[in-house]
């Protein structure tokens, strides 16, 4: 990709928010070679209860077969990156949210997913996720506004590696 100013997309521009079917994929890493696993790894373990961890999954799952139909609502379910930060790339970000309770503890709050993708022109009608990150209660903001910067400059920078090898290491997501 051109190292070229990117002019601002909104959310609503993203093809989990365009009726139709799109072709999902995911850039495998060394710990994780599906979405599931990195799943599994990353997220159920912050769960006190391994019920809400099943549904959880069971919850990322449809999210991923509603974003594969073009479902996801804007802003709320799928959000645009600020382009400075990921730069040459549009990066957008998935994101579910479910409550973390332990009653016995009288423990409570929440644990979030954050899929960062790409749609590149290279490959049509393609989500390309890049990198997934664990959102849980941080005491500040900022703390967690810099850990999304963070997991949004490796979305992009798996991006460049993809488009550097063609696209040939990227796996399609199968949803049942």
């Amino acid at each position: 990709m051109e190292d070229q100013e990117i002019p601002w997309r909104e959310s609503d521009s993203s093809l989990c928010c365009q009726n139709g079917m799109h072709d999902l994929f995911w850039y495998p890493q060394s710990d994780a070679k599906t979405i599931e696993e990195a799943f599994e790894r990353h997220v159920l373990p912050k769960f006190h209860s391994p019920f809400q961890a099943a549904r959880a999954m069971e919850d990322f799952l449809d999210t991923l077969d509603r974003a594969r139909r073009g479902m996801l609502k804007p802003v709320r379910e799928v959000r645009v990156m600020t382009p400075t930060v990921t730069k040459p790339w549009v990066v957008f970000e998935i994101k579910n949210n479910w409550d973390n309770t332990q009653r016995s503890a009288r423990r409570s709050g929440y644990v979030g997913s954050r899929l960062f993708h790409g749609e590149p022109e290279e490959q049509p009608n393609s989500i390309v996720a890049t990198w997934l990150m664990v959102k849980v209660e941080d005491m500040d903001d900022e703390a967690t506004r810099s850990k999304q910067t963070g997991a949004a400059k490796q979305a992009a920078f798996r991006l460049d590696e993809c488009e550097r090898h063609g696209w040939s290491c990227i796996e399609p997501i199968q949803l049942s």
